[in-house]
């Protein structure tokens, strides 16, 4: 879990699936998921451990 948390945790994984997602919908503070997305700071290390599966 620390990993995850360090990588960014649930928005990073939001941001990785952001095509799959609902961009519209609206957030406790008013702003869509989207915006909320795009101004998300970078992880501060590698997001390698998650990744695409075909499955």
């Amino acid at each position: 879990m620390i990993d995850f948390f360090e990588a960014g945790g649930v928005l990073a994984v939001e941001k990785e699936l952001a095509p799959l997602l609902q961009g519209d919908v609206l957030t406790v503070a008013g702003r869509n998921k989207a915006e909320v997305w795009q101004q998300a700071p970078a992880p501060p290390v590698p997001t390698s451990f998650m990744r695409w599966t075909n499955r």
